[in-house]
């Protein structure tokens, strides 16, 4: 089986501002006992003392603008850094 290259890749000429993220994920144990996440807490801001933000039924967007929520049994957090938009290159003058 073959995967046709695609010759736009990795689409920076299309992207107005690209960005990067983060994702960690991590299972959870209580008591020593390995938990599923949604079984336990519900939702995602049953376990964080902050406001968030409703996202689903499963998803919270943090306070940082990151978000949390729960997928196969784990917790997963992730975060998007925006890189700055494209500028002329510093340079210094004499």
């Amino acid at each position: 089986m073959s995967i046709a290259h695609d010759p736009r890749f990795p689409y920076r000429s299309e992207l107005e501002m690209p960005v990067i993220g983060l994702e960690s994920e991590f299972k959870v144990f209580v008591d020593d006992l390995e938990i599923v996440p949604e079984e336990y807490w519900r939702t995602p801001a049953a376990f964080i003392d902050r406001p968030l933000l409703k996202r689903t039924t499963k998803s919270s967007q943090l306070p940082t603008g990151g978000a949390v929520y729960f997928d196969g049994g784990v917790i997963l957090f992730s975060r998007r850094w925006t890189s700055s938009p494209r500028s002329t290159p510093v340079t210094s003058k004499p």
